[in-house]
């Protein structure tokens, strides 16, 4: 889905921890890049592809998609997306798992209290 390609930051997170980058570049090719710090000019934490399963939109105007990201280094997630209905906020659910064993919900809670993970970033 072409709505969410764009590059993403958020600076509240540290970058040092790999799930939380502080910049996401998703394309509307399939390829998804992770950079640890939003300031850096050369890639630092991940580059793969993706797989959109499939899209939808709800009745508010937000958009979904259930996504497989490969990386390079052979890590393979799945991943809930979620762009508010502006366009210009994308909210993340991951896990590491099997294909077609998305995260159910957007839920900002998530690592609390089980294997996924979450992350907001604001389109740059």
């Amino acid at each position: 889905m072409k709505q969410f390609a764009g590059v993403y930051v958020n600076t509240e997170y540290s970058g040092e921890y790999v799930t939380k980058p502080q910049k996401l570049v998703i394309t509307s090719g399939g390829s998804i890049e992770e950079w640890s710090h939003a300031d850096e000019d050369q890639y630092s934490s991940g580059v793969g592809e993706y797989k959109v399963a499939e899209g939808w939109v709800d009745s508010s105007g937000k958009m979904y998609s259930t996504v497989d990201v490969e990386f390079s280094t052979g890590a393979i997630i799945q991943m809930l997306w979620r762009l508010n209905k502006s366009g210009n906020t994308i909210e993340a659910n991951f896990k590491y798992g099997n294909a077609g064993e998305y995260p159910e919900k957007i839920d900002p809670e998530a690592e609390a209290y089980g294997p996924l993970f979450y992350w907001i970033g604001y389109r740059r």
